[in-house]
């Protein structure tokens, strides 16, 4: 007998990050090409009006969310066993309210709330991205991220760099927005803000990838600035240790993967990971860095104030 499938897929969207039946389908053909997920039937499914006739769902189902059991187990199993096993791989998960039958039908199911974020973004990740400041053209800065699960449900980011005047430190709560992830990271006292924007990664978030913008404070020009961005993950460490291993660097694969490997990263992954990064990081506008110079502005918004004159 199959049980509780649809309070199972539903918290399997809010641990995958996967909003729609179309983004679960994705990441179940990343598992088995051939899966008998469909959108379609799934739409039943989460609504409790049917089940899958196909077994090998469960099976893709359960290498979805790695789960250390069969499909068999994942198809008569408990909500609440469902949900230790899933936590133990995880973390703590999201809340998922049983679907309301309002004169014996049912309804669709809501989206997951904003602040139901997967359990598995929640760690250190370094953080590599062009220099901002003119005094560090060209350069490399490395940033230290963590994101820490708050009581309620919320992830807080905290992002740091250690620069030559002193540490930046910023934070703010992740969310989710549409079909990305976002931040927007502040230092009250000092009025300063960092945006960072990611694609939201597949378990277990190996690296956080996007872009990252705000203005370039150590600078004689705080002018608006955007660039790409990679996040990797590295082992847990206290937050001085990992404050220590953020700066300005040469943008080389071999200060990237010097990085990595004195965070504990492994040292198989580092090589041609740091050589992509440094690619991609510092290649030239619009897929690169960016920038609305006071030229620039003054260029574009000077036909107009000389008209107004």
């Amino acid at each position: 007998m199959t049980r509780d499938l649809a309070l199972k897929l539903r918290l399997t969207q809010l641990v995958t990050g996967c909003v729609t039946q179309k983004a679960l389908h994705a990441r179940f053909k990343q598992v088995n090409p051939q899966t008998g997920y469909e959108p379609e039937r799934a739409y039943k499914w989460v609504q409790d009006r049917a089940a899958p006739r196909d077994p090998s769902v469960f099976e893709d189902l359960a290498r979805v969310l790695e789960l250390p059991v069969t499909g068999e187990t994942v198809r008569t199993c408990s909500f609440e066993e469902f949900r230790r096993l899933v936590e133990a791989r995880h973390g703590p998960a999201p809340a998922v309210a049983p679907p309301r039958l309002p004169g014996g039908g049912a309804v669709p199911v809501p989206a997951p709330p904003a602040a139901a974020l997967p359990g598995y973004l929640a760690g250190q990740y370094l953080v590599f991205s062009m220099a901002w400041s003119s005094l560090h053209a060209g350069r490399m800065i490395v940033g230290g991220l963590t994101l820490q699960s708050r009581p309620d449900g919320e992830l807080l980011a905290v992002y740091a760099e250690r620069l030559p005047g002193g540490e930046l430190l910023l934070e703010g709560p992740l969310r989710r927005m549409g079909r990305s992830l976002g931040a927007m990271l502040r230092h009250a006292a000092d009025e300063m803000f960092i945006f960072m924007s990611f694609r939201p990664p597949v378990a277990p978030a190996l690296m956080l990838t996007g872009v990252m913008s705000g203005l370039a404070y150590h600078d004689a020009d705080p002018r608006p600035i955007a660039g790409r961005v990679h996040c990797v993950r590295v082992p847990e460490m206290d937050r001085d240790a990992l404050v220590r291993l953020t700066g300005y660097r040469d943008p080389s694969g071999e200060a990237v993967a010097g990085t990595l490997r004195q965070a504990g990263v492994a040292a198989a992954a580092t090589g041609r990971l740091a050589e992509t990064i440094v690619e991609t990081i510092a290649a030239p506008a619009p897929s690169g860095l960016i920038d609305a110079s006071a030229e620039a502005v003054h260029l574009v918004s000077g036909p107009l104030y000389d008209a107004a004159g």
